[in-house]
């Protein structure tokens, strides 16, 4: 079986405010290639070998989708470079933010379409370190690690079920130096976001959108006003059984924080007050009024 860990490498892709970053290249291994196997619905298989288009340090593959055509059930893409052996230091980094490592004789791990949070993949071993960026068809395709007698490959499968594809199959591999690990990884990936427009820096979004600087650039306070028992002594509530509500944090508290805040010289901050709704929170959500009966105890006030 193959070992995988969860990995928190995600932040490093989408830390928006940080501008693009160039990434020291690698070199691209000789004779790069990909193996393309299609698989039909009527049981037919092919095996085509395809050199990659190499620029600087990246190495790409484009498949036009009428080459494929329909009644292909799907596409395998394996990489001649994303091979390891048992023992090989290094790891393989999945779309779904798993890191496993090469320690297994046999076993197989699979990100599959549903969890395709970034179309991207990386691999580390000691002949190549790279990142994958799979352009296009990115809902209809999973990432693949196998691991047979003690060799491992890392390749895609595009699941297809007999449909014509819906645009051209593109992905970049592009090579790091062999001291890079998977911060630079994400980096790769984060330029090509950057460089196309798709995400873009906070500092440059708060240009046209003052609620959003409001926001990043003032202290949230989030306030728990009132709620019930947790863990809950009455599983299945309904009106007439469930546990009272504990008040903590009245209207009129919330105005003495706020004119605190103003008497210590903070003139802005994002206010979330939760817990005032019928129920408290954890009530009866999503049903919100009336609020909490506290209140109305309390002020007086009409529901």
């Amino acid at each position: 079986m193959c070992r995988t860990h969860r990995l928190r490498f995600l932040a490093v892709c989408l830390l928006g405010a940080i501008p693009a970053v160039l990434v020291a290249g690698g070199v691209v291994p000789h004779d790069c290639h990909v193996k393309v196997v299609r698989v039909f619905t009527d049981g037919r298989a092919d095996t085509n070998i395809v050199e990659l288009v190499v620029s600087g340090n990246t190495a790409s593959l484009m498949i036009p989708a009428d080459r494929i055509g329909a009644g292909c059930l799907r596409v395998e893409l394996w990489p001649n470079f994303a091979a390891a052996k048992k023992g090989d230091a290094g790891y393989f980094l999945l779309p779904d933010g798993r890191l496993g490592t090469f320690r297994e004789r046999a076993g197989q791990v699979a990100s599959t379409e549903g969890r395709n949070y970034m179309p991207f993949y990386g691999m580390k071993t000691p002949s190549c370190v790279f990142a994958a960026i799979a352009k296009s068809m990115q809902w209809r395709y999973s990432t693949r690690v196998k691991a047979e007698a003690g060799i491992y490959r890392v390749y895609t499968t595009y699941h297809l079920k007999g449909d014509a594809p819906y645009e051209d199959f593109e992905i970049a591999f592009t090579f790091l130096p062999l001291d890079a690990e998977y911060p630079q990884m994400a980096r790769v990936y984060r330029d090509w976001q950057l460089s196309r427009g798709a995400c873009k820096p906070i500092l440059e979004r708060m240009k046209s959108q003052p609620e959003l600087a409001l926001a990043a650039t003032n202290i949230e306070v989030r306030v728990r006003q009132a709620w019930k028992p947790v863990p809950s002594p009455v599983p299945f509530q309904t009106r007439l059984n469930e546990p009272p509500v504990h008040p903590a944090v009245t209207f009129d508290r919330c105005g003495d924080i706020l004119r605190e805040f103003k008497r210590q010289g903070i003139d802005h901050a994002e206010i979330c007050l939760v817990g005032w709704n019928k129920g408290g929170h954890d009530g009866a959500y999503p049903q919100l009024f009336p609020v909490s009966r506290f209140w109305v105890e309390k002020r007086g006030y009409a529901h």
